[in-house]
């Protein structure tokens, strides 16, 4: 089983950029909502909005890549 994902590109692609995404990227985005809020002085409204387009984009990338296949 381990034989195939050390064979298979796009598996070593992903797997060696879950820890650099989960380190340098994953802390940075609880930062956003209180960015937004100090630096533009935006209201909670937009700011959460701002946040759910993230996960939103994160999950119709998902599918346009599981559809891609």
């Amino acid at each position: 089983m381990f034989a195939q994902a050390l064979t298979n590109f796009p598996i070593i692609i992903v797997l060696s950029m879950t820890p650099v995404f989960e380190i340098f990227v994953l802390p940075y985005l609880a930062l956003i909502v209180p960015f937004l809020l100090q630096r533009f002085s935006l209201r909670e409204l937009l700011s959460g909005s701002f946040t759910e387009v993230e996960g939103l984009s994160a999950l119709a990338g998902g599918v346009a890549l599981s559809l891609n296949n």
